[in-house]
C-alpha cells in the first residue's frame, strides 16, 4: 500500500496481515460452541511525515461464541470477546498504556424469537469489562442499553423495522426507531424513517441540558427507463424542546446502466453547501446487486438488509 500527499511530499508503505483460526463444536442438536483466535499485524515503514522509525503493531483477539436453540421459535447467543494490543515493535501486551493494552473486553447476550412466519424479534445486552487508568468507567457506563428490534413483513414487498433502546441504570427510555419500506430496493421503493432520541448531560457529557430530538428520513427510487434510475432522499431533524424543524440534507442519485459499466451521479445539498459525486466503474460492483449479503452472517442479513 502506498500513499502520496500534495504539498509537503511524502510516501508511506504499509502492510497488514490478519490470521484467524476458528472451530465449531456441536453438542447435540441444540448447542454450538465456537472459539476463535486472531493475530493481527500491521507494519509501517519510516517516512518524512510522522513515522521516524519502522514500526510493527500487533494485536491479539479472542472470542467464544455459544448458541443455544431453546425451542423451535427461540435462540440464545452468548458471546465473549477481547482484543489486546502489544507495545510498538513488541509482541508483549502494552500494559503501561492507560487502557492496559486491552482495547476491547466485553460479554454480550442476544435473544432471537421467531413469532410466526412474518415477525422476528431480537434483544441485545452487553457488559464492558475494559479498565482505564485516567478515565475509569462507572458501573452504569459498563452496561449497554437493552435494545429490542422487531422485523415485520406482512407482505414480501413491505418491511417494518422497529427498535427501542432502554437504559437500565438509571432505568429510562432512551430511543425509538421506525423504518417502513414498501417495494424492492432494486426495482421501485418508498421508505419512511423516524428516530427519537433522548439526550441529557449524563448520557451525553457534551450537552448541558436535556433534549428530545426526532430525525426523519423520506426516500424513494425507481427506474425512469430500463437504463435510467432516479433515487431521492430527504432528512429532517426536529427538536421538541426548541420547537423547530430543520432540513439536514437531501440528495438526488442518478444511475445509468452502460452494459459493462456503471455510471452514477450524486448531488447532495446541505444548507448552503452543495456536494457532487461522480462514479464510473465496471459492473462487477453493481449498486443494485444484493449478492454481497452472502458476506453477512444470517442474523445481520435479517435485521440490516440495507447494509
Amino acid at each position: 500500500y502506498k500513499e502520496y500527499s500534495s504539498g509537503n511530499y511524502f510516501y508511506k508503505n504499509t502492510a497488514n496481515i490478519n490470521y484467524t483460526a476458528a472451530k465449531d463444536f456441536r453438542f447435540g442438536r441444540r448447542f454450538t460452541l465456537k472459539p476463535s483466535l486472531s493475530l493481527i499485524e500491521e507494519y509501517n515503514d519510516k517516512d518524512n511525515y510522522e513515522n521516524i522509525i519502522n514500526t510493527f503493531n500487533t494485536k491479539y483477539r479472542a472470542s467464544v461464541n455459544s448458541r443455544l436453540r431453546v425451542n423451535k421459535w427461540m435462540d440464545w447467543n452468548i458471546n465473549y470477546s477481547a482484543t489486546a494490543r502489544a507495545a510498538q515493535n513488541s509482541i508483549l501486551i502494552d500494559n503501561k498504556a492507560n487502557d492496559y493494552g486491552i482495547e476491547s473486553n466485553y460479554a454480550s447476550f442476544t435473544n432471537y424469537m421467531y413469532v410466526g412466519d412474518r415477525t422476528t424479534v431480537r434483544n441485545f445486552l452487553s457488559y464492558n469489562f475494559v479498565n482505564n487508568r485516567t478515565v475509569p468507567l462507572k458501573s452504569s457506563e459498563r452496561l449497554s442499553p437493552l435494545s429490542t428490534e422487531i422485523i415485520y413483513t406482512p407482505k414480501y414487498y413491505i418491511t417494518v423495522y422497529l427498535k427501542q433502546g432502554q437504559l437500565l441504570n438509571p432505568f429510562r427510555f432512551q430511543s425509538a426507531q421506525l423504518d417502513v419500506k414498501i417495494g424492492e430496493l432494486e426495482k421501485a421503493y418508498f421508505n419512511f424513517g423516524a428516530f427519537y432520541q433522548y439526550y441529557d448531560e449524563k448520557t451525553n457529557p457534551s450537552m448541558s441540558y436535556r433534549s428530545k430530538e426526532i430525525d426523519n428520513t423520506l426516500g424513494f427510487g425507481f427506474w425512469l427507463t430500463p437504463k435510467w434510475r432516479l433515487d431521492y432522499t430527504l432528512r429532517l431533524t426536529s427538536r421538541t424542546d426548541k420547537l423547530y424543524t430543520r432540513m439536514n440534507d437531501h440528495e438526488f442519485k442518478i444511475y445509468r446502466d452502460l452494459h459493462c459499466y456503471n455510471l452514477g451521479l450524486t448531488w447532495r445539498i446541505r444548507g448552503i453547501y452543495h456536494e457532487v459525486f461522480f462514479k464510473f466503474d465496471l459492473k462487477t460492483n453493481m449498486p443494485f446487486n444484493r449478492a454481497n449479503q452472502d458476506k453477512q452472517n444470517a442474523q445481520e442479513a435479517v435485521f440490516y438488509p440495507w447494509r
